[in-house]
């Protein structure tokens, strides 16, 4: 099992909490109204589900690539 922290679940959770956390106290402080607020997060919600998966397959193929590496060298170090 892998540790929370590398989960993508994590930095999902943690960011849109984070932008929401923001968007509330600007809207109490009177800057933006709660219907504004409400459109920030749902547009960083959005945000961080079309870069999501460009960063998850951006690390599946630098994986791939480096068990493939790997498992070269270590192929070739047994001969």
């Amino acid at each position: 099992m892998r540790n929370g922290l590398l989960t993508t679940e994590f930095w999902v959770t943690a960011i849109v909490n984070v932008v929401a956390a923001i968007v509330a106290i600007i809207a109490a402080r009177g800057l933006i109204t709660q219907e504004e607020g409400e459109l920030w997060v749902i547009l960083a919600q959005s945000m961080i589900m079309l870069v999501a998966p460009i960063v998850m397959a951006y690390t599946t193929v630098r994986y791939t690539q480096a068990r493939t590496d790997l498992k070269k060298t270590n192929g070739n170090s047994a001969k």
